[in-house]
């Protein structure tokens, strides 16, 4: 006789589901239990393949011959921050920031500056559109868009934009330390007031990140922000700090008035007050020349040493002239006169002269 318990379950192993089945057999003699273990087939899991990151885009690029044509110098007559550039420092000064930072003109406002971001490789990702107030320098912001761009300017379909820094061609040169302003017309001002520094900027603010900085790599770099960014870009340089050695500036907070400070005073607001030649490095004290190196042993011309007699010097031998004698012996044979007839000698006289 068998009798049958009710199906159990146990908790599901490995996936699958364990039945549990159980009987019970009573023979004559003897009960034998016996237990059937019933697993289910696991049903297999749906296959979710990994998400595919999307390829970066290749950085786009201004054409080349957009940038050439926004340099005319005949342009500069017309552009509001030259102009003030040159009120501030004269013709010489002005022009030499214009040709280290390819400061343009655009035709977008009138009068407008284009400001170019050029990289390390000369590429031309960008350029910052603005207009300046000719006498002041500040900004004009009563437009309906304050700041526009060149790439958005040529309409080019499917621009893939990245920024750098402003100023960032500079940085091949890697002599001198690094300083980082907000805005690109600080930078430029800068450059004239504290040349010891490759002045660039990041254009705003928010703008300071790990992007931007990367070329700064290794590099030692001085922060000067603006007055209302003293403390986040304080945070900022800590943030990267595995990036470059970062220092931030205080002369502002220390130097500025509560006035000032209303007004959100930047770094040229600061310098422009002062006379820039005030800010020019002292030239170098002229020393005497180094005395020039004699030679250890002086060359002379070779001169024939003379001659060193132990006993007696020679007696210089005087030149002889045989023209007396040869005269005398001349006039002796033209006085000769010569025998006509045979001459005969004797026998002896023979013998003589054999013997002679």
């Amino acid at each position: 006789m068998i009798r049958k318990q009710a199906n159990k379950y146990t908790p599901s192993l490995a996936g699958a589901t364990v039945k549990v089945i159980a009987a019970t057999i009573t023979p004559r003699n003897n009960i034998i239990r016996i237990t059937i273990f019933h697993f289910d087939t696991p049903q297999p899991k749906a296959y979710k393949p990994s998400p595919v990151k999307p390829q970066p885009k290749p950085v786009s690029f201004i054409p080349v011959e957009i940038f050439k044509a926004s340099l005319n110098p005949i342009a500069f007559e017309t552009n509001h921050f030259v102009q003030f550039l040159i009120c501030l420092f004269g013709d010489e000064v002005a022009s030499q920031l214009v040709s280290r930072y390819f400061i343009a003109t655009s035709k977008h406002w009138n009068g407008a500056t284009v400001f170019w971001q050029i990289d390390t490789h000369g590429n031309i990702r960008t350029g910052k559109i603005m207009l300046y107030s000719p006498t002041t320098g500040k900004r004009v912001k009563n437009l309906e868009l304050p700041v526009y761009w060149v790439h958005k300017a040529i309409k080019q379909p499917e621009f893939e934009l990245r920024q750098c820094l402003f100023g960032e061609h500079l940085l091949k040169d890697k002599t001198k330390p690094v300083a980082i302003v907000e805005s690109e017309k600080t930078a430029v001002i800068a450059s004239v007031y504290l040349p010891q520094f490759i002045w660039v900027a990041v254009g705003s603010l928010t703008n300071l990140n790990a992007e931007k900085c990367s070329i700064l790599k290794g590099r030692t770099v001085t922060l000067f922000p603006d007055l209302n960014g003293f403390e986040k870009w304080s945070n900022k340089a800590k943030e990267l700090s595995h990036i470059a050695i970062f220092t931030v500036s205080d002369l502002l907070e220390r130097k500025a008035t509560e006035a000032e400070k209303k007004q959100g005073f930047d770094l040229a607001d600061y310098l422009i007050k002062y006379d820039y030649k005030a800010f020019a490095l002292p030239e170098p004290e002229a020393t005497e020349p180094p005395p020039a190196v004699q030679p250890l042993v002086e060359v002379k011309p070779f001169e024939q040493p003379e001659p060193v007699y132990y006993f007696s010097k020679p007696e210089q031998l005087k030149p002889e002239s045989w023209e007396q004698d040869i005269t005398e012996l001349e006039n002796y044979f033209e006085k000769i006169v010569l025998s006509t007839q045979p001459i005969y000698h004797t026998s002896n006289e023979l013998q003589d002269l054999k013997n002679y």
